[in-house]
């Protein structure tokens, strides 16, 4: 099945900090927002977009397929 969701070069780096942090297993990941925003330097509500977005696309191995150049 082919993915049809797209994701920004910011976005697969964010992707890969989310995935980063769930590794490190400090962080609930339903928490994430907040230290996502305060790392990328977003809006709390981008952030929780971001995160969102972030879940119903988990990849352990990346997410290169998905990114798109704008």
């Amino acid at each position: 099945m082919e993915n049809t969701v797209t994701i920004t070069q910011e976005e697969k780096e964010a992707f890969e900090f989310l995935n980063d942090l769930r590794r490190d297993g400090s962080v609930n990941m339903f928490g994430a927002a907040p230290v996502l925003a305060e790392e990328f330097g977003l809006e709390k509500r981008e952030a929780r977009t971001i995160v969102t977005k972030w879940m119903d696309n988990f990849n352990e191995n990346g997410y290169d397929d998905l990114v798109v150049s704008i």
